[in-house]
Order: structure tokens, then sequence, then C-alpha cells
């Protein structure tokens, strides 16, 4: 019955029971910024670009469907990521347990490889005597636009009709095959776990959509810089080969909080209760060693859109807050309306102030992060 907040079970396609996990693989992160769902062929067979070697990257691993960064702000998201809480909270919780990601990987035993995109460089520091053979590694690149390898010349009539955008997805696209590459090449890739994601969604209009041809997002609705579907759902992709079954695809909801409490799970030791309650995130381990799923692994997921206030979604039921008006908001229902074009407010008001006050309880007050803007009512505007 849809007026009841039930959870409804969420499983891994190819969930057939557990697997064993090596002890400590390499470790590439790489995070790109800006690129939405709709930019691959993994997530979108109408996408305009091309996008070889990331869709190759999915064909060999995990893709996440249902993927979500924490702010449309890529910094406060990128700090999610380094430090598995949402970004509104204080990140300096001098609890014994270590700071960010960096400093949780080193204290694992590995080898910190310094955050460039001069493959030479890593290649050489690969060389060394006490890199990859003696300890892991860990590299995590970001793929800042002035930080790219140079577009390929087939990307050209590409970027002659899509601009800026198309640039950006084809350089991040062709920077990760060299990546990929290298690894191959040195004989790591059967070792290590490679971790692709945005740090968040692709700024794109409804009008570029339909100019263009290309739906950058997805179909998902509204800009970047809200809290709708478009302003968060990212691409997120995993490899880890011996582990992760190749094709394979997650529709549990996920954020880039959950990646810290993943590798923190994987190489830290036992978890202690301190660690549990400092971070945001969630495990992922279950569904790398394929567990038989009975519920979803996070029971909510928050949002921040800066000026725009805050969003929590909890199974099917989305809720969306009003910046100026803390007592309002706009309930959706993602199973039924996946566009976010019908508020249930009205309709199921007990689910809507449930929802508002688990926001409340969970995020700052909106005057204390600058939210002022207004958010539009669903039913009175157009999807984007």
């Amino acid at each position: 019955m849809r007026g009841r907040l039930v959870i409804s079970l969420v499983l891994m396609a190819t969930s057939c029971g557990s697997v064993d996990l090596p002890r400590r693989p390499h470790v590439v992160v790489v995070l790109a910024s800006g690129l939405g769902q709709g930019d691959l062929g993994a997530y979108n067979a109408a996408s305009q670009l091309a996008t070889p070697h990331l869709d190759e990257l999915a064909a060999e691993g995990l893709r996440f469907a249902d993927a979500h960064a924490t702010s449309t702000r890529a910094d406060a998201s990128r700090r999610s990521l380094v430090s598995g809480r949402y970004p509104w909270r204080s990140t300096t919780v001098d609890d014994g347990h270590p700071a960010g990601l960096d400093e949780l990987m080193e204290l694992a035993g590995y080898e910190l490889i310094p955050d460039t995109t001069d493959l030479a460089a890593f290649e050489r520091r690969l060389s060394t005597p006490s890199t990859a053979d003696t300890r892991p590694i860990f590299w995590r690149l970001r793929l800042d636009r002035d930080r790219l390898s140079p577009l390929p010349p087939e990307g050209l009539p590409l970027v002659t009709r899509f601009g800026r955008h198309a640039e950006y997805a084809l350089r991040v696209d062709h920077t990760l095959g060299q990546v990929l590459d290298l690894l191959s090449a040195r004989g790591l890739a059967p070792t290590t776990m490679v971790v692709f994601a945005s740090d968040r969604s692709a700024t794109w209009s409804h009008h570029e959509v339909q100019r263009l041809g290309h739906d950058a997002n997805n179909g998902w609705r509204g800009p970047s810089e809200s809290n709708y579907e478009a302003g968060h759902r990212i691409p997120l992709l995993m490899r880890w080969p011996g582990v992760i079954e190749p094709g394979s695809v997650c529709d549990q909801t996920v954020s880039l909080t959950d990646l810290y409490a993943t590798f923190e799970d994987l190489f830290w030791p036992t978890p202690t209760r301190a660690r549990h309650q400092r971070r945001d995130g969630v495990s992922l381990l279950p569904i790398l060693r394929r567990d038989d799923l009975d519920l979803p692994l996070r029971e909510a997921t928050i949002h921040h859109a800066p000026g725009q206030g805050f969003a929590i979604r909890v199974a099917n039921w989305k809720f969306v807050s009003s910046p100026r008006d803390g007592a309002r908001g706009w309930l959706f229902d993602l199973d039924e309306d996946p566009a976010e074009l019908r508020d249930e407010s009205a309709e199921y008001p007990e689910i809507a102030e449930r929802l508002r006050l688990r926001l409340s309880r969970e995020t700052p007050s909106a005057g204390a992060l600058g939210d002022s803007g207004p958010v539009p009512a669903a039913n009175s505007v157009s999807p984007w």
C-alpha cells in the first residue's frame, strides 16, 4: 500500500551467495566533476558522447544505478568522499581514528600515490622497489578540467556539436583509459580495485536536451543546482577482478559517503562503536560479497543544494524541504513518480511529517547555511 512507509526489497542483480574477499588489493579512486549518468553509454544507450573506457569499466565490473552525491557543490561532495560524513558536519573528530581517506589507507599499510595526472610520474613511482611489489598502492586521482590528457582527435566533431561539456567528458574517458592501460601494462590490473565516480551531476539544461538531443542527466528532473534527482544522481562504477562479477548492476541507493565506510571496513581492524557513530556512510561490503540482502543498506540518504535546502530519501519516498519555511516541503513517491511531478504531501501528511522531522534532526537550520532561495512547487512548474 502506497500510504505506508515501506522499505521495499532491493537486491543486487547478481546476488547469488557470499564470496571471499582478497585482503588488500591495490586501490585506484578516480573522481570526475560534473559528469552526469546520461553522459555514459553504460547508463544511457542513447548518449551522444563516446565513452568507451568508462563503458568498458562498467562492463568489467559493477554499475551503481542509484548513486548520489551529497551536495550540488563539488568541493562539499568531495569532502564527503574522503571523510565518510555529510559535508555540513564537522570533520574534526578526535576519537583516535583516521581523519580522512588518505590517512586511513596509509595507516592500513598502503603506499600513497600523489594526486597527479602525470602518468609518466606515476609509472616511475610504480617502478621503485618499495611500491607495488611489497606494499599495496592507493591512488586517489581527481580529474579537474586543467589536469586531463589532451582530447583525442576523433573527439573533435563531438566537441564542435556539444561544446565544453562534451570536451570534458571525452577527456575524462581518455584519461581513464590511459590509467587502465598503465595498470594493465604493469601487471596490476588483476589485483587492483578501480572506483570511478563524479562529485556532482552535469550542468545540462532541458533546453540543451531538446536542442542537441543529448541528456547528460539521463532524464531525471531538475537543474544540477537543485535537490531534484538531476541535482545529485551521479555515475559510480567499481571494478575488482575476481570479486565483482563483470557486467553486474546494483539498484541499492548509495552515497559518496559509502566509499569511506567501505574502505574502512575492508582495510581497518574490527569496527568499534565510536567509528560507526561518527560516519554517515554505509559499508558496501555486503554488495561486494554478493550477500543475500533482505533490506536496503541505507535507511536514509540526504542531499544539500546551497540556496535550496535539503532533501531526504527513505525507500521510495523523497521529501524536499523548503528553505524559507521549515514546516513546508514536497513529497514524492519515486516508484510511482520518478519525474517528481506530483507533490504527495497532502495525501500522505504523516509520511511527509516523519521525513521532515528526520531531516530537521540530521541537518542544520537553513539560515546556518545561507539557504534562503525558493523551491518551486512541484505541481506548478515544468519538469525542468
